[in-house]
């Protein structure tokens, strides 16, 4: 876990020049953080203290000038621009969890219902059928949302994967990249 400000953070000169930085806001400690991760570059942070003990003694008091509500939002933001399948992921497992439910429940229920049912001579001789049938007939909802929220959740479950895979992509073609850059500066 890193801070987000980069009050306690040291950075190299050399290696800023290679991450070829986009921002040049908030932003940019995310930023450089992420793309030191995946150079596999080392990231210390020394311990600070800060000491605002002379400010009370000088006046009213210490005022903020950082908007939190941005920096909150910023940092949101960059996560999701960073590790986008996260996102898909949460949403899709949430999904998946409350399908595994309903059809857990559709599943207990049909077994309840399983002993009191009596074979129908006039139809196919499947008993488990007809407690099927039967829990559909109590609970039709049940089996509909169940059978959207496991559909909505593969969906979200395979966009994760895909978005896993891109940023991949990306990590191993920043890494080509800036070592590229790299060895040509250095010829």
């Amino acid at each position: 876990i890193y801070t987000f400000t980069s009050m306690v953070r040291v950075y190299n000169a050399r290696f800023l020049k290679y991450l070829n930085l986009k921002s040049g806001t908030y932003d940019i400690n995310p930023e450089i953080i992420f793309k030191a991760i995946i150079l596999r570059a080392r990231v210390l942070e020394i311990p600070g203290h800060l000491d605002w003990s002379f400010q009370k003694a000088a006046g009213p008091g210490r005022v903020s000038s950082m908007r939190i509500i941005r920096g909150i939002f910023a940092g949101l933001m960059t996560g999701f621009i960073f590790r986008p399948y996260m996102f898909f992921m949460l949403i899709g497992l949430g999904f998946f969890a409350m399908a595994l439910y309903l059809i857990g429940w559709i599943t207990a229920h049909t077994f309840a219902i399983y002993p009191d049912i009596q074979p129908d001579p006039e139809m196919f001789n499947s008993i488990f059928s007809q407690a099927v049938a039967e829990a559909f007939r109590q609970r039709p909802h049940t089996f509909a949302v169940g059978g959207i929220s496991l559909l909505v959740a593969l969906q979200f479950l395979a966009v994760s994967f895909l978005s896993l895979q891109n940023k991949r992509y990306f990590d191993e073609l920043f890494h080509i990249s800036t070592s590229i850059r790299k060895h040509q500066e250095e010829l």
